[in-house]
C-alpha cells in the first residue's frame, strides 16, 4: 500500500528545501506555529513584508520601500 506521505508529500517537501525553501512541520490544529492567525489565512503577510523589503533595494543594497508604500 502506498502512503501518499512518504511517496509524494516528502518528496516534495525535499526538493523544495534543496531549492532553498524553508519548510516548517507544524501541527494541523495549530496556526501559529505556521506563523498564520488561522488557516484560513493564505498569505503569510509578515514573512511577504520582509521579502518585498529586501528584494527591492537602492543602488547601495538598501531598502527604499518603506511600510507605506508596502501594502498586503
Amino acid at each position: 500500500m502506498l502512503n501518499e506521505y512518504t511517496q509524494v508529500e516528502l518528496p516534495l517537501i525535499n526538493q523544495l528545501k534543496l531549492m532553498g525553501w524553508q519548510h516548517f512541520e507544524g501541527g494541523i490544529d495549530v496556526p501559529y506555529l505556521m506563523e498564520r492567525q488561522s488557516f484560513r489565512d493564505v498569505l503569510l503577510t509578515e514573512r511577504l513584508h520582509k521579502a518585498i523589503c529586501q528584494i527591492n533595494l537602492d543602488d547601495r543594497g538598501q531598502p527604499w520601500l518603506d511600510d507605506g508604500q508596502i501594502t498586503y
